[in-house]
Order: C-alpha cells, then structure tokens, then sequence
C-alpha cells in the first residue's frame, strides 16, 4: 500500500536525439538541404508554440489594422497576407518557408570582391556577378585558343563552369556562336576605324592555306602599315573560302572582293580622281607622281620635278574632294623650284657619270669644278 502523503511519480518521456542521422539523397542538393532546414526551425516554432495554444507563423507576421481589416506582415519581407479565420495560418506557414529559403539564399550568394589599389593596399567590395560579361569572356576563350563550338556541350565543362561560378548558365553552341559573331564585328568596326584614319599606305598580303581533312582551299588577307608613331602595324582582314581552281583570276576577284568590302580600294580612287583633275587642267604631260627612294640618288629631284608640273592640280582636288585635306602652300612651291633648280645640276653630272658607254676619268675634275663653284654662290648668298 501507498502512503497517501506520498506523491505519485510520472515518468516523463525521454526524447532521444539521434546524432547520427541516415543520410538521404537530399544531402547532396545545398539547396534542398537549406530548404529542410528551414522546414525544421518553423517544426521546432510550431512543438514550442503547441503548448502554448499559438501558430508558429506569429514569430514571423506582425498584425496590423489595413482599411479596416487585420492582415498579416511579414516581418522579413514586408509582403500583407490576409487573416480570415477560414483561413487558417497554413498559407502564412508557407509564405515562412518561401520568405526564409530565399533570404538564406541571397545571404550565401554575397561575395566580397579583392581590390588592389594604387597604394598596394585591398579593398574589399561587394562582387556583383555580370552574365553577359562571362558570356563574352567565354566566346573570347574560344576564339583565343580556337576552341570547337562543340566544348560548351561537354559535361566535364558544365561542371567545372559550375564550380567556379553557380550563376553562370552555359549558353547553347548557338548561342556561342551568336556571341563570337558579335566579337568579330566589334573588332571588324574597330580595325575599319584603324585604316580609315591610317594617313601612309597600306600593303596587303595574301597566303593560300589548305586542310588536311576536306582539302579545301582558304586564303588569308592581312593588312600593314605605319602608324602615326612610325610602328608597324599588322591586322588580319579576312579568312576566305576559295573554291578551286585556284587561278590567279579567281584569286584575285577574291582580293579585289575584300579590298571592296573593308573600303581599301580607296587608293585608286585617288588615283583616278588626281588624273581626271589632271585632264580636266589640260596638264601637258602623261607622266605619273613619284616618291622618294633613299636607295637612288636622284629620286628626290625626279620626285619634285614631276610634282612642278601638277602644281596647279593640288588646290584644285582640296576644293573639291574631302580626301585632299592637306597640300602644298604657295612658300612651299616657291622652295621647291629652287631646290629643283640646285638639284638639276647634280643630276645632270650623276648621270654623266653613270655613262657606260665611253670613258669618265676625264670628265670627272671638270664636272666636280662645275659643282664646287655654285655651292660657293649659294653659301655666300645666303
């Protein structure tokens, strides 16, 4: 028998914590994971809150009076919910769910981005990723290392572009393809850009290239010149099918083709157009300009010699044509007829003594007195 002053003891229930769960398929998934857990801490609310006779969704919703009615806020992301009691709070409970998965998310998505500054100290910054940045960057690498289109399919490139950033979507080789042709013409712009300012000549080469594999014939056309900082510059303009036969007709309306379409045709343009001035002013003399060669001695003189004669040419395409923008003033020809005149004599005794037709030993102390004599004048007078 018991003592009636003695309390009756009841056993409480013991709740084992297992630490060591079974681990699931859903383990894996981070986000998974992250929603499971959110589904425990509202579990755990709602145990807590049981004994207390309250829905666990109140630690998350604040009442408050709108036009006369209550609602709900969320205290997370401020959205309103009704609060009707045929409601229930099952769809406040969700809301939770929906609300702390992506606060969570968007917490673990924050990166703090290292910058170096000019002082040599880091800064740290919040890092926002750009999409179509890495989009570019990534049609830049295949053009770089002459990638196949066929790399963005691979699973092993999936996954490691999956590593190193999450976010970044790897686009279809359509879509890659798409991006590399809007590379090409912006570098196409850049380098049309280029030789249009470019104020020297421009040479173009070409070399004839075949695969291995289909035996198709490509030919490659690549541009040089000098810059305005006398550096040589080199741009590769196009990569060309040619179908066979590779003739030399066929080739070149494959070169004439590209000059057309990168507007490198222009140079004889201007050609045609200094003659037809030429015509136009009845100039009395077929002869074509010349340039200077350092390698000839009387290149200089023949190169001024011949432009005395288009003389009045020169004003004359200014006015007209938007190409000549710079040419010779008035004080500028009057120096140089005389230096054509100085320089007439120096090439009469060159040629003189370039004769292979009869002796020049005796020529040769009479023609350097003919010379010595006049640069005496010309030093004096000046």
């Amino acid at each position: 028998m018991c003592d009636d002053n003695e309390e009756t003891q009841v056993p409480e229930t013991q709740i084992e914590e297992d630490n060591n769960p079974t681990p699931n398929e859903n383990d894996s998934n981070p986000a998974v994971t992250e929603n499971n857990d959110t589904e425990a801490t509202i579990s755990t609310q709602a145990a807590m809150n049981k004994r207390k006779g309250r829905s666990p969704a109140w630690e998350h919703f604040e009442k408050k009076e709108i036009r006369g009615q209550i609602n709900a806020v969320c205290i997370h992301c401020k959205n309103i919910l009704g609060t009707s009691s045929k409601n229930g709070t099952r769809h406040l409970l969700d809301h939770v769910k929906s609300s702390l998965y992506k606060r969570q998310r968007t917490i673990d998505q924050s990166v703090l981005n290292p910058t170096k500054l000019s002082d040599g100290s880091v800064k740290l910054g919040n890092y926002n990723f750009d999409h179509d940045h890495a989009r570019k960057a990534l049609a830049n690498m295949i053009i770089l290392h002459e990638y196949p289109l066929s790399m963005v399919d691979h699973i092993g490139f999936k996954m490691y572009s999956n590593a190193l950033q999450p976010l970044f979507k790897v686009c279809s080789r359509n879509t890659t393809k798409k991006d590399i042709f809007k590379v090409f013409e912006v570098e196409r712009e850049k380098t049309m850009k280029l030789l249009d300012t470019n104020r020297s000549r421009i040479a173009i080469t070409t070399d004839m290239w075949t695969s291995n594999n289909q035996k198709r014939g490509f030919m490659t056309i690549t541009s040089h010149f000098i810059d305005d900082a006398w550096n040589l510059q080199s741009r590769l303009i196009r990569f060309i099918y040619v179908p066979c036969p590779h003739t030399a007709e066929v080739l070149a309306d494959a070169l004439l083709g590209c000059m057309f379409e990168w507007n490198l045709d222009r140079t004889q343009k201007r050609e045609e157009k200094f003659l037809e001035a030429a015509r136009q002013l009845r100039v009395p003399t077929s002869k074509m300009l010349e340039l200077d060669c350092k390698t000839r001695w009387n290149s200089a003189y023949s190169m001024l010699k011949t432009a005395m004669i288009y003389k009045d040419v020169f004003p004359r395409l200014k006015h007209h044509e938007p190409l000549y923008k710079e040419v010779p003033s008035e004080s500028d020809w009057v120096k140089t007829k005389e230096l054509v005149d100085k320089l007439a004599m120096f090439y009469d005794v060159t040629v003189l003594f370039s004769g292979t037709r009869y002796p020049t030993a005796n020529l040769y102390f009479k023609n350097i007195c003919a010379i010595r004599l006049p640069i005496y004048d010309w030093l004096s007078s000046e």
